[in-house]
């Protein structure tokens, strides 16, 4: 769900310069905790429910989006994205607690204009910028900038998702939602050219930070058009890109070289609202897809089998709703064990399933070291 942006009038914009992060404490939350009105209203007959472990405070001002984790020697942060504030809003991924927030709307390193999707690999931070055009890349854990691609390419950019090559080579998939400023009538498809829906970069980071656009893609008409995107996942060892059409509403399967892989998916899963989130759990060359069913009242989450990609179950958590954003992570987290699943929440906060949790409710596997481990 996407709702309009702040748009900031020229004069407010400042000149790029190099200015260090701003770090400062976040704004107060709202007293409620959560927020789920329509929450039984939503019919879950016959779906699992896994009890959250923990549900941030909820936040009027944030609209939350997106999240990643980042894992130290001692501690693991969720850092979300927040398009009302145009900041990052860093949590403990433990407890759910707001530490710090950082940036602020404006055009320099450091600062944001609607940030969006975000990916962190390594120590690497990388946060898409829809108004500004741009993907940012910032060190952790000090959110120091390192520099900025893509606004010679990117018109609307959303979502993104990665791979490392043999090289050592980041390959970036970023979503481009251009043309869709206009509203449309309940409906009605949109037209236009679709081509150009997905940008696919290569970002070295041994010396500096050099990016180069490889290839933009996406089919004209037909089987495979893109023509609603934000959300994608990537399956490097499959060749399998994963991107969600939400006017559809469904999933189409692409190579990673920018062809159409032919197929259609989770179709016919999508009942209670847009695709949103999507990510992947790995056990060796098996695991599952985890698909966000974006309902206002609940949201439903599909897990797909990794390779044949059909579905093997859904579940609700007893509060979470209307979300964006997820991401998920293997490593071992204080409070959640082995791996856990973050979720956006309702816009104004966060939500942690541990993965052992998932796997109990559906029978699926668990305990799997994070890949490269």
């Amino acid at each position: 769900m996407r709702p309009g942006g702040l748009f900031l009038p020229p004069s407010f914009l400042l000149v790029s310069l190099l200015l260090p992060p701003v770090l400062s404490c976040g704004p107060g939350a709202d007293d409620s905790g959560t927020r789920n009105e329509a929450s039984s209203r939503t019919d879950l007959t016959g779906i699992p429910i896994v009890s959250e472990r923990w549900v941030s405070p909820w936040d009027t001002t944030s609209n939350l989006d997106s999240p990643a984790v980042w894992t130290g020697e001692k501690e693991s942060w969720v850092v979300a994205t927040a398009k009302g504030t145009h900041q990052l809003w860093v949590y403990d991924a433990s407890t759910g607690d707001l530490l710090r927030t950082v940036g602020g709307p404006g055009e320099e390193l450091g600062r944001f204009l609607r940030p969006n999707g975000i990916a962190v690999v390594g120590d690497l931070l990388l946060v898409v910028e829809r108004d500004n055009h741009r993907i940012q890349a910032l060190s952790l854990p000090d959110f120091r900038p390192r520099g900025a691609f893509g606004s010679q390419d990117l018109v609307r950019p959303y979502g993104i998702a990665l791979y490392r090559d043999d090289r050592g080579d980041l390959h970036l998939y970023v979503t481009d939602d251009y043309g869709n400023e206009v509203e449309r009538p309940e409906g009605e498809p949109p037209t236009g050219d679709f081509t150009r829906r997905v940008k696919h970069f290569r970002l070295r980071t041994d010396d500096g930070l050099e990016a180069e656009l490889v290839d933009s893609f996406g089919e004209a008409r037909g089987p495979g058009v893109l023509r609603v995107v934000e959300s994608l996942q990537v399956d490097e060892e499959q060749d399998l890109l994963l991107v969600a059409d939400e006017f559809g509403p469904e999933l189409e399967a692409y190579h990673l070289d920018g062809t159409y892989a032919g197929r259609s998916v989770a179709r016919d899963l999508y009942r209670f609202g847009d695709p949103e989130g999507i990510m992947l759990y790995r056990c060796g060359g098996d695991g599952y897809w985890i698909l966000t069913d974006q309902g206002e009242g609940r949201t439903v989450f599909h897990v797909l089998d990794r390779r044949s990609l059909e579905a093997l179950g859904s579940f609700a958590g007893e509060v979470t709703a209307n979300t964006d954003g997820i991401w998920l992570t293997q490593e071992a987290i204080p409070g959640l064990g082995q791996g856990g699943l973050f979720a956006l929440h309702d816009d104004g906060g966060l939500s942690a399933f541990a993965w052992n949790d998932i796997a109990q409710a559906l029978a699926l596997r668990s305990g799997c070291p994070p890949p490269g481990a």
